[in-house]
C-alpha cells in the first residue's frame, strides 16, 4: 500500500479522524514483542530520579519496583520466555538496547510490554545512578530502544503509541543476580572491615610515636 508521509489516506481526510494502519519499527518474528513506555505519577518529565523518595515511591505505579527498573510483561509471555520475576534481561529495538528486570504483570496484555519513563541516568546524580563514580546506570534509558519517528502533521515525537517492537533475551536469574548481590555486599563490607582495620593499625602507630 503506497503511503504519503507515513499516511494512508490522502486528501482532506489526512486531517480528519481516520483509521490507519498501526507503524510499528522491527519485524515482528525477530521482535515480536510491542513497547510502550509511560510517565510515573511522581516523575512526569523524567527530572525525579536522583530524589530518594521517588525511588523509595516508585511502587505508587502499579506493577513498578522501588529502587528498581522494571519492564512488565505479561505472566504468559513471561513462562513462554522461561522469565520469573527479578531476572536480568536484554530489552533490544532495532534502534539500540538495555538491562532491566523482569516482571510479571496482568496489566499489560500478551505481546505488549511496558516500562516506565525516566530511568537509565549515569551522570544526573548519586541517586539516579547505579554507580555514579564508574557511569552505571540505574536501569535502561527508553531513548536507547526508541526509533526516531514523528507525527506528520503536529510535528510531535511518536514515542507512547507503540512504534517500537522488541526482542527480549535473559541475562541473569534471580537467583544469580541475588547471589551477585550478595557478593557484592560481602565484598564492600570485607573493605569496609580492611579500611577500619587500617586506620585503627595507623592510630596505634601514631600514639606510640
Amino acid at each position: 500500500m503506497e503511503h504519503y508521509w507515513g499516511y494512508e489516506a490522502r486528501g482532506a481526510l489526512c486531517y480528519l479522524p481516520h483509521y490507519e494502519t498501526p507503524v510499528r519499527f522491527g519485524d515482528e518474528n525477530e521482535y515480536p514483542y510491542i513497547f510502550s513506555e509511560y510517565r510515573s505519577r511522581l516523575n512526569r518529565e523524567g527530572r525525579s530520579a536522583n530524589l530518594p523518595l521517588y525511588q523509595e515511591m516508585k511502587d505508587v505505579d502499579p506493577g513498578d519496583e522501588p529502587w528498581d527498573d522494571v519492564l512488565k510483561i505479561n505472566p504468559a509471555d513471561m513462562k513462554d520466555l522461561g522469565l520469573e520475576d527479578g531476572d536480568e534481561i536484554e530489552v533490544e529495538s532495532v534502534q539500540g538496547k538495555i538491562t532491566v528486570t523482569a516482571k510479571g504483570w496482568e496489566g499489560t496484555r500478551p505481546g505488549v510490554v511496558i516500562k516506565c519513563y525516566g530511568q537509565g541516568h549515569w551522570a544526573f546524580g548519586h541517586v539516579a545512578a547505579a554507580d555514579y563514580e564508574k557511569a552505571k546506570p540505574r536501569g535502561g534509558n527508553d531513548n536507547e530502544i526508541l526509533p526516531v519517528a514523528y507525527d506528520r502533521i503536529s510535528g510531535n515525537t511518536a514515542r507512547h503509541g507503540g512504534v517500537a517492537r522488541e526482542k527480549i533475551t535473559k541475562v541473569k536469574s534471580s537467583k544469580s543476580a541475588s547471589a551477585s548481590a550478595a557478593a557484592a555486599t560481602a565484598e564492600a563490607a570485607e573493605a569496609a572491615g580492611s579500611t577500619q582495620a587500617t586506620q585503627a593499625t595507623e592510630a596505634t602507630e601514631e600514639a606510640r610515636a
